[in-house]
């Protein structure tokens, strides 16, 4: 394996390069069809950090790559993430950026964007595992259909209170990027189908990685559950999260 994450510093600003400006052409490249179920992936392969992660992602993929009933669930080999790396290239229309670029920004979406997105969930799962708060893991399709990633419940798992949603604060943030104001308004339309569906509210745990690495949550009267309508607008349009409270999650 040739390729070395790192700290994932110099991945991560591929976002701005690609995921951000051609945002569709991202959207169609991180679906089950071309980088696999990664968070199942995350959860069979048990990775200890970016690289290793990637290791594992590529060997997997690799090990069944003939096996079409693997399809979803495998990884995919260092040769298949070039060729997805060209049909990126194709999909944004921007061959001005070298396809070394589009190479990160895929290693981005696929190993760093799952691996904190996993890790923050762990830190969500032990903090309502110290404050005695009893909770429950999506099941099938759940996470996918209805963007839970938690289910809490009262005095037992019959009695649901409520779902969060783990999210990043880039997704709550600016205007420009339409794509990402699109999701925002269908989070709009997943809360009421989980309205529906389980009855219950759902509310949002957001987190902030700031430039030096330090991780904090964002916090609202002492409350790190937040409402879907107090981080955006129904309308896709963000409100503005600046002066919010940032919290160590504990």
């Amino acid at each position: 394996m040739l390729i070395h994450i790192g700290d994932g510093k110099e991945y991560i600003t591929t976002k701005q390069i690609i995921s951000c400006p051609y945002n569709e052409a991202c959207k169609a490249m991180i679906s089950r069809n071309k980088l696999g179920d990664l968070s199942s992936l995350y959860q069979r392969l048990q990775p200890i950090d970016y690289d290793d992660f990637l290791v594992k992602y590529c060997e997997d993929g690799l090990k069944h790559k003939d096996n079409e009933l693997m399809r979803y669930r495998r990884g995919r080999s260092v040769e298949e993430l070039w060729e997805l790396a060209k049909e990126y290239r194709q999909l944004a229309g921007n061959f001005d950026i070298p396809l070394e670029v589009y190479m990160q920004n895929l290693i981005t979406l696929a190993i760093i964007d799952t691996y904190d997105g996993q890790r923050f969930e762990r830190e969500v799962g032990s903090y309502m595992t110290n404050k005695g708060i009893l909770y429950d893991k999506p099941k099938n399709n759940e996470d996918s259909k209805y963007g839970i990633d938690f289910k809490v419940y009262g005095k037992d798992f019959n009695d649901l209170k409520c779902l969060i949603q783990v999210k990043p604060i880039s997704f709550f943030r600016g205007d420009k990027n339409e794509a990402l104001k699109h999701d925002r308004v269908a989070a709009f339309e997943k809360y009421e189908m989980c309205r529906k569906e389980y009855g219950v509210p759902t509310y949002y745990m957001v987190y902030d990685i700031w430039r030096n690495g330090t991780v904090k949550w964002l916090c609202k009267d002492g409350n790190f559950c937040l409402k879907l309508h107090e981080l955006t607008n129904p309308d896709g349009t963000s409100i503005l999260l600046r002066d919010w409270e940032r919290r160590d999650l504990k």
